[in-house]
């Protein structure tokens, strides 16, 4: 169960609501890629789902509505995708450099909010 949150990790709490935000802008960056690129691939499928998925988490972190637990595993299900394409990369060529530059930014940016929303989930 989720701790509410108070005034001593409310900084944990607006450090990852940045976090998010950054982190949802990211992979809509590399949704527009894939929507030019390769929109008809299980790889557009599976970016946008994390999008819209991200996306939620970033309204709702705006609204003060942080679903920590739910945070988590999609920051964690980033970092999964981003070394996942990686690999991909390594056999198809035709995925854009510039795809995987901008989902490594994204899985660097779910690295850096994870810490942050797990400490905003400690009691105090």
């Amino acid at each position: 169960m989720n701790a509410p949150c108070n005034t001593s990790n409310s900084n944990a709490v607006v450090e990852a609501k940045q976090a998010l935000i950054t982190l949802a802008s990211d992979i809509g960056a590399a949704l527009n890629i894939m929507m030019a690129d390769l929109s008809t691939s299980s790889i557009y499928s599976e970016i946008e789902g994390i999008n819209q998925q991200i996306n939620t988490i970033a309204h709702d972190a705006e609204n003060g509505i942080l679903h920590l637990n739910r945070t988590i595993k999609i920051c964690e299900e980033i970092v999964h995708f981003n070394a996942k394409l990686i690999r991909r990369k390594s056999i198809n060529p035709l995925i854009p450099d510039l795809l995987i530059s901008i989902l490594s930014s994204a899985a660097a940016q779910a690295e850096k909010a994870l810490p942050l929303v797990r400490a905003a989930l400690q009691p105090s």
